[in-house]
C-alpha cells in the first residue's frame, strides 16, 4: 500500500472488515537500516457507537513529531470535520 503519492508505503499485515486493520509504514525519507513502523487500527461497536483505538509504534525517534503532526493534519482532523458534517480542509503536501 502507499499513500501521499508515495511518500508512505508499506504492507497489509491483517485485515479483519470493519474490526482490525494491521501494515507495516515506513516513510521515504526514513533511513534505509530504520525497521518499518507497525500500524494497528482496533474497531469495536460500542452500541450505534464505534471505538477507534490506534497504535502506531517502531517510529524513528526524529521522526516520532512529524508523524504525529501528520496524523492529525491528514487523518484525525479531517476524519472529525466529516464525522461533524463539515468539509474536509487538507493540508498542502
Amino acid at each position: 500500500m502507499s499513500a501521499h503519492q508515495g511518500y508512505i508505503t508499506g504492507k497489509n499485515l491483517r485485515l479483519v472488515r470493519g474490526k482490525l486493520i494491521v501494515q507495516t509504514w515506513r516513510a521515504m525519507n526514513w533511513n534505509a537500516d530504520d525497521v518499518d513502523s507497525i500500524f494497528i487500527l482496533t474497531l469495536e461497536q460500542k452500541g450505534k457507537d464505534v471505538a477507534m483505538t490506534m497504535v502506531h509504534a517502531n517510529v524513528p525517534d526524529e521522526h516520532v513529531a512529524g508523524v504525529d503532526k501528520g496524523w492529525y493534519e491528514h487523518y484525525w482532523n479531517p476524519w472529525k470535520q466529516h464525522l461533524g458534517g463539515e468539509q474536509i480542509t487538507r493540508p498542502q503536501m
